[in-house]
């Protein structure tokens, strides 16, 4: 069964023993276990289940596995003639996630 969940305004589709990798999550820590109801759909062998907006009898149980900062990346902003140019150095902040089960009551 797949469903497709939304964390943090982002649409993901989601299976049992999937890693995902979404924007950091402050209130959590490693080897935390999280509960999500945000489903947008439910993907089974063979139908479609879609929710106007939500559907509210799915819930997705996730594992924090670690918090993460991505590559830098560097943003150069310089203005011809003018001798002045500034440097600023940008990290996004990541949480993995493992999705334990997915249970539809």
């Amino acid at each position: 069964m797949s469903t497709i969940l939304t964390i943090k305004n982002k649409q993901y589709i989601v299976r049992e023993g999937l890693i995902l990798k979404v924007d950091f999550i402050s209130l959590v820590k490693e080897k935390d276990v999280i509960e999500f109801n945000r489903t947008l759909a439910c993907l089974e062998e063979d139908n479609i289940t879609i929710g106007f907006p939500l559907l509210q009898n799915i819930t997705v149980k996730a594992t924090v596995l670690k918090h993460e900062r991505g590559k830098k990346v560097i943003v150069f902003k310089k203005r011809r003639r003018k001798n002045s140019q500034t440097t600023q150095g940008f990290r996004h902040s990541y949480t993995h996630l493992r999705i334990e089960n997915i249970t539809k009551k």
